[in-house]
Formats: C-alpha cells, sequence, structure tokens
C-alpha cells in the first residue's frame, strides 16, 4: 500500500502538472480615502496641545494641501476660538458656538487633539543638537464632523527612531531631519482617513503546467514577478502567448502584470481570457481581487471629477 506522503506526493506532481497558483508576488494599488471620501472639502487644524504641536499642525495641513479637491483652511480665519481648542469643549454650548464658526467658514471637518509625545535622545558622542540615537513621535487625533460635532474616527499613531536599528532609513541623523521625517509618516498615516493612499496587497501567479516548455518560461517570469520585476516577467508571459494564444498561465498572469501598473481594463480582460481557457477558482478569485482594485480606483476618479462648487452649491 502506498503511504500517505506517497500519496501526497502524487498529488503535488499531479497538481504541479496540471498547472495552478501557488507562488505570489506583491502589487501596489490605490485605495479611496477611509471615510469623507467625495463629501469633505474643506479641513481646518486646530492649535494642538503638547510638544512640537505647531510642526504638527503644519504638517497635517500641508499633506492636507496636497490632496486634490481637499483645501486646508486657514486656521487664522478660526482664531481666538479654533485656536485655543485644541479639543472640543465639554459644554454643550460652548462647543455648538465654536461648531458653528467653523460652518460660517465653510469648514466640513476639523482636525482635534494632541501630540502625546515628541522626543529624542541627543548622541553622545556628538554635538546633542547635531544628532540622535533614538527619537518618537506618538499623535492622538479626531477628526470631527462640524455639521454634527461628532468624531468620525479618531487614531493614535506613533513612529520611533533608533539610529543603531535604522540607519538606512535616514540620510541624516540630524535631530530636525528626524522629527520631520517621524511626523510626516503619522501624519501620513492618519491622512489614510482624508486622502486615497497606496495599499499593497498579495496576488497569486499562475505556475504553467510543469512538463511543458511553455510551462518553464511562465515559472521563470514568475520568479522575475516575486522579485518586483514586472517588465521582464510581462515580457516572458507574451512571449508564450505569442505562442499559445491560448495559454491560460500565461494569460492570467498577464492580468496580474496589467493590474500591476494600474490598467484594470487590460487585466480583467485578460483573466477573463484565461477563464474562459481553464476555469479554475485561483482565476475567479484573481478576477474577483482585480475587480476590486478597479472599483477602488473609479471611486477615487469619480470623487476627484466632483468640483468643488458643486460641493458648496
Amino acid at each position: 500500500m502506498m503511504s500517505r506522503f506517497s500519496i501526497a506526493l502524487l498529488l503535488a506532481i499531479a497538481i504541479l502538472a496540471a498547472g495552478g497558483c501557488a507562488q505570489t508576488a506583491q502589487i501596489t494599488y490605490r485605495r479611496p480615502a477611509e471615510i469623507g471620501s467625495g463629501t469633505l472639502r474643506q479641513v481646518a487644524v486646530a492649535e494642538l496641545e503638547g510638544e512640537g504641536a505647531a510642526d504638527v499642525r503644519r504638517a497635517i495641513e500641508l499633506q492636507i494641501a496636497d490632496v486634490e479637491n481637499l483645501t486646508a483652511v486657514d486656521h487664522a480665519l478660526l482664531e481666538p476660538t479654533i485656536q485655543q481648542a485644541g479639543h472640543i469643549p465639554g459644554d454643550p454650548a460652548e462647543a455648538e458656538r465654536l461648531l458653528r464658526i467653523a460652518r460660517h467658514n465653510g469648514v466640513d471637518a476639523l482636525v482635534v487633539g494632541e501630540v502625546v509625545e515628541y522626543a529624542s535622545t541627543p548622541n553622545a558622542s556628538q554635538d546633542p543638537s547635531d544628532a540622535v540615537t533614538r527619537a518618537r513621535v506618538s499623535l492622538a487625533l479626531r477628526l470631527i464632523d462640524v455639521e454634527t460635532g461628532d468624531a468620525l474616527d479618531e487614531r493614535q499613531v506613533t513612529r520611533s527612531y533608533d539610529r543603531r536599528r535604522r540607519s538606512d532609513r535616514l540620510l541624516s541623523s540630524a535631530r530636525a531631519d528626524v522629527m520631520e521625517r517621524l511626523t510626516d509618516e503619522c501624519v501620513a498615516e492618519f491622512m489614510k482617513l482624508l486622502a486615497p493612499h497606496e495599499a499593497t496587497a498579495s496576488v497569486e501567479l499562475a505556475n504553467g503546467e510543469l512538463f511543458r516548455l511553455s510551462g518553464l518560461d511562465i515559472r521563470r517570469g514568475v520568479k522575475r514577478a516575486a522579485r518586483g520585476d514586472w517588465d521582464g516577467a510581462e515580457r516572458i508571459w507574451r512571449s508564450v502567448v505569442a505562442r499559445e494564444p491560448e495559454n491560460h498561465a500565461a494569460l492570467f498572469n498577464l492580468a496580474v502584470a496589467a493590474a500591476s501598473r494600474h490598467d484594470y481594463c487590460a487585466a480583467e480582460d485578460y483573466a477573463m481570457q484565461a477563464l474562459r481557457s481553464h476555469h479554475t477558482d485561483c482565476y475567479q478569485a484573481g478576477l474577483d481581487q482585480i475587480r476590486r482594485f478597479r472599483s477602488h480606483e473609479d471611486r477615487i476618479d469619480r470623487n476627484c471629477d466632483v468640483p468643488l462648487t458643486a460641493h458648496l452649491d
């Protein structure tokens, strides 16, 4: 009788011989803002509490200004009320007065909160003002709906720097550079609430049939894609399709390659061709994943196409 190991080995060989998905690779795609996408247009940043608060507020305003169809309202327009409010006051009457001023100035949302930690440890062997060995920035921020006064979301974000472990992450260990970098990283994480942002996903690739020459070529392409060389992988898979137009593994992998460059129309077309040639759960799951990426991209495009005047009307 055959052992369990022998049976498992034969099954694995049969799966490889028939072709299938096993190897994964990483691609980036864009996700829409997590909240307020297409509805929030003008955001004000209150005077935050804590050390380094002014630098953090400026970083938030700069990143808001970089988002299409989003405007950072000059907090000076809302002073002194906003300037003195690192949080929505507990007194309902005072809170409503603050929100009424914000609404009057066309503000849709307020960023409020505090800098929990903004600290660095000087390098003892160098000028303390010039270099650090460790640093840490921690922000606790909330996004307030001006219309209702409710918190749309709140985040505490922390980023740290240790020169001994992360010297390759920063070009300079000067304190100002380190603190600016950590602040920007924290703010970028918070800004996922308000702005489209890149995300990474694992995608499965087809191996091709084991005992065919095209299978060897397909797996060479898979190895390149796993290393991030999508251009090289795509050239190999295209050469396979040129020889074998119905090669479902090469067609499916071309779908993933097209998705890696955000050409979701071509990606969906290739995946459909692969499914028509050979229907597998792997190919169907890949097509579903491509369609999710495409829906994210379409949603971002729709929100960017909405003119500011439409919101103000």
